[in-house]
């Protein structure tokens, strides 16, 4: 269901234009003052700096999901304890692949919402110094669209962190409590990281 919420998103924000076509502005076009450049080279900075974030996000997703599987393949937890450890750790590393994932998804919402933004600053700067005119109001709510949906991806992601949190410090107690029982922490450090 969250998956299907998230995909929605992205179609939204991808699409949040309803088609408006909007020019690129030359930062070197001699009709734009200095002002109206910085403002345009603000935007499409935040635009690249977003697309950096979500790529990292990406990459973030992918270790984690090589960590987990890894973690998967070690050897299992002997003893009485053994077994609430194992079940511990990995109920962790489920919950650390859903908070990296909702990270991914918050930082393509927010690079969604980079673009929108850029896109109203061309169309304002092309209005302003009458390069071009543009029907605003579309723009506008795109960028609305598109900020929403960061607003409940960063309230997603705040409890999906919060979910990682609980499921590390029960780990941590299942895992003191089995070294307590066992005193056996060959399986702790057989795992790569």
């Amino acid at each position: 269901m969250f998956t299907r919420f998230l995909a929605g998103l992205m179609v939204l924000s991808t699409f949040a234009c309803g088609g408006i076509s909007v020019d690129r502005l030359s930062l070197s076009d001699p009709r734009l003052p200095v002002d109206a450049r910085r403002w345009v080279a603000d935007a499409e900075d935040a635009v690249v700096i977003s697309r950096a974030r979500r790529d990292e996000a990406q990459r973030a997703v992918k270790a984690m999901v090589k960590w987990q599987a890894a973690t998967l393949a070690s050897p299992p937890f002997k003893g009485a304890k053994g077994s609430n450890a194992q079940l511990r750790r990995d109920q962790m590393g489920l919950s650390r692949i859903e908070a990296t994932k909702t990270a991914y998804f918050l930082a393509s919402a927010e690079l969604g919402l980079s673009k929108a933004r850029l896109q109203l600053i061309y169309a304002e700067t092309a209005t302003r110094q009458d390069i071009a005119v543009y029907n605003m109001p579309p723009l506008q709510a795109a960028v609305d669209k598109a900020l929403q949906a960061v607003i409940a991806l960063r309230d997603r992601h705040r409890q999906s962190r919060e979910a990682e949190l609980k499921a590390t410090d029960d780990w941590w107690k299942a895992w003191r409590s089995y070294v307590a029982d066992k005193s056996d922490t060959r399986p702790f450090w057989t795992i790569e990281e």
